[in-house]
């Protein structure tokens, strides 16, 4: 059995629950959006888990950065993403294929952060990427402001990501 992965966006599940989750995020408040967050956060979490993703936080990282291209207009997409969501623009660190767990556990060498802080942080790029398309543009940057001003990901959160 092989330890990677191709992915494509047939392999997200529920990505049109993000979509409406990020849209619906407007008109919403405090613990409100904290819920959307969380519900964001969750289905990206549900996906790595049914695809055996290793838990690595850069990996995950990337994960949710290609995970967002698929939620883009065309029209943005081909402007960010021009050789399409899985390849080199939005993977930038990693090789092709994703790192699944062997026999269900991560690699020694993957830095694995607490699932909590793996939600909020595929949460934030994804919404930092939808942000582009305008039909997501003011959900997302609510919900990106909640991330900042309570303090949900921090510079110290950043210390081993890569550049």
């Amino acid at each position: 059995m092989t330890n990677t992965r191709t992915l494509s966006g047939k392999d997200i599940q529920d990505l049109a629950l993000i979509e409406q989750a990020t849209m619906d995020s407007e008109n919403l408040e405090g613990n409100d959006l904290k819920a959307r967050l969380d519900f964001i956060g969750n289905i990206l979490q549900e996906n790595v888990v049914r695809l055996q993703l290793d838990e690595e936080i850069n990996h995950l990282l990337t994960f949710a950065r290609c995970t967002a291209c698929e939620t883009l207009a065309q029209t943005v997409r081909e402007k960010h993403y021009s050789l399409g969501c899985w390849g080199a623009e939005p993977r930038r660190h990693y090789q092709p294929n994703f790192l699944l767990k062997i026999n269900g556990m991560n690699r020694q060498s993957s830095i694995v952060y607490p699932l909590e802080k793996q939600k909020i942080g595929m949460a934030m790029i994804v919404l930092a990427h939808m942000k582009w398309d305008p039909r997501y543009s003011t959900g997302a940057k609510k919900l990106s402001h909640y991330i900042e001003e309570n303090k949900l990901w921090t510079q110290e959160d950043e210390e081993h990501l890569f550049a």
